[in-house]
C-alpha cells in the first residue's frame, strides 16, 4: 500500500525495481553517484531481478509453435491480419511418394472471421522474394574492407583519447591525495582549524567518489563495439548466401533480425527493414552506388565515382 492508502500500480512497481537508489547509487543527469545512506539491497540482487524481469513471460521460438519460415513476420496487406503457414501433404498416386507443401494464407480468412480477399500461396515463392530483398543487402568486398578499415582508424582515435582520459583521472586522484595529506599535516602542527580542515576534507571526498564513478564508466568498451560492427556488416553483406544455406529457424531469425514490418497480398511480399538495413537497402537503389543496370543478373558493383579515391580503378 501507498502512503495514500492505495495499492501500488504497476508502472509505480516497475519505477521502483528500476532505481539504483535502493543499492547505493543516485542518478543525476544520466550518471550513477554514490550516495551517503544505507542500502537496503545488494547491487547483485538488483541485477538479478533486472534479468528476471527481461525475461518474464518469453517462451524460446522453437517450442512455441511449428517451424515455419514466415512465422510471426508477416501480416496481410488486405485486413492486417496475421499471415500464418500450415503444411499439406500430398500424396502421388500410382508411386505412392508423399510429398509435403508449406502455404501462406490470411489467418482471418482460414478462420473465416472477414471476407478477406488474400490467397493462400506456396511457401517457396514467398522465400524467393524475401531472398531478392536480402540481395539488395550486398556490399562490394572491397567498399566493405575500406569501411571496416576506417573503422577501425576511427576506433583508435577513440581508444587513445579514453587513455587519456583515464590517465587524467588516475592523476587526480594522486593530487587529491597529496592535498589530504598536506591538510592533515597543517591540522597536526596547529596551522589551520580543524572545522576547516574537515570541511575540505568531505569536498575532497566527494571529488574522489565521483573520479571513482568516471573510471567505472569509462570501460574500454570500443574493441567490442568494433567487433560488433564488423561482424554486422559481414552478415548483412552475405544475407542472402546465409538465407539460402540455413535451415527454417535459422532463416526465420534471420527474417526477423532484418525486418520491422512486412506485408503480402497474396502475390507480392513488401518489407521494410529496421532502420540501418533500410538504409542500406535506400542506397542500393542509387546508381552511384549499386552501378547502372545492365542485362547481366549478377549483383551489382559500385561505380568508380562512388568508390573512394584509393579503391578506383586507374
Amino acid at each position: 500500500m501507498s502512503c495514500h492508502k492505495t495499492p501500488f500500480s504497476r508502472s509505480s512497481v516497475g519505477r521502483v525495481l528500476d532505481n539504483p537508489f535502493y543499492y547505493g547509487q543516485m542518478r543525476i543527469g544520466g550518471t550513477l553517484f554514490p550516495h551517503c545512506y544505507e542500502p537496503l539491497i545488494s547491487k547483485e540482487l538488483f541485477d538479478r531481478c533486472k534479468r528476471v524481469r527481461a525475461h518474464y513471460r518469453t517462451q524460446p521460438f522453437e517450442y512455441a509453435a511449428k517451424p515455419f519460415v514466415f512465422r510471426g513476420i508477416l501480416r496481410c496487406k488486405h485486413c492486417g491480419a496475421v499471415i500464418t503457414s500450415y503444411t499439406k501433404v500430398k500424396k502421388i498416386k500410382g508411386t505412392g511418394e508423399v510429398h509435403k507443401y508449406t502455404y501462406l494464407r490470411c489467418s482471418d480468412k482460414a478462420n473465416r472471421r472477414t471476407d478477406c480477399t488474400c490467397p493462400q500461396v506456396n511457401e517457396t515463392m514467398v522465400e524467393k522474394q524475401a531472398l531478392q530483398f536480402l540481395r539488395l543487402l550486398s556490399i562490394d568486398p572491397r567498399l566493405l574492407q575500406f569501411t571496416l578499415d576506417q573503422m577501425q582508424q576511427l576506433d583508435e582515435a577513440e581508444i587513445k583519447a579514453q587513455k587519456t582520459q583515464i590517465a587524467n583521472l588516475r592523476e587526480r586522484l594522486g593530487q587529491i591525495d597529496k592535498v589530504r595529506y598536506t591538510f592533515i599535516e597543517r591540522e597536526s602542527r596547529g596551522d589551520v582549524d580543524s572545522e576547516w580542515v574537515s570541511g575540505k576534507l568531505k569536498d575532497l571526498k566527494k571529488e574522489e567518489e565521483r573520479i571513482q564513478v568516471q573510471l567505472q564508466q569509462t570501460t574500454d568498451h570500443v574493441p567490442e563495439v568494433e567487433w560488433t560492427m564488423e561482424r554486422l556488416l559481414r552478415i548483412m553483406s552475405n544475407a542472402a548466401k546465409l538465407f539460402e544455406s540455413s535451415h527454417t529457424l535459422q532463416k526465420n531469425a534471420l527474417l526477423r533480425c532484418f525486418c520491422a514490418n512486412s506485408t503480402f497480398d497474396g502475390k507480392n511480399l513488401e518489407i521494410i527493414m529496421k532502420k540501418p538495413f533500410q538504409k542500406c537497402l535506400e542506397g542500393s537503389s542509387c546508381i552511384k552506388w549499386s552501378g547502372r543496370r545492365d542485362s547481366n543478373p549478377r549483383p551489382h558493383g559500385p561505380e568508380p565515382c562512388a568508390l573512394p579515391s584509393a579503391l578506383r580503378p586507374v
